[in-house]
């Protein structure tokens, strides 16, 4: 993640919109192969099929 000061972004915000957008692709990429997100996802639909849920109207 890159900080800058805030009066630096604002001069040129829409440089730091796409770079932000760009940043959060590479995220969402990483996020996408973590064995350990990839096992959850797996943990949660297993749940699912097994009727270990709870409805939102029930929260």
């Amino acid at each position: 993640m890159k900080r800058v000061a805030l009066s630096e972004a604002k001069d040129d915000l829409s440089k730091y919109v796409k770079l932000a957008a760009k940043e959060q692709g590479r995220f969402d990429d990483q996020l996408e192969n973590a064995p350990r997100f990839l096992r959850r996802i797996e943990q949660a639909r297993a749940s699912i099929q097994a009727g270990r849920t709870t409805r939102l109207e029930d929260l």
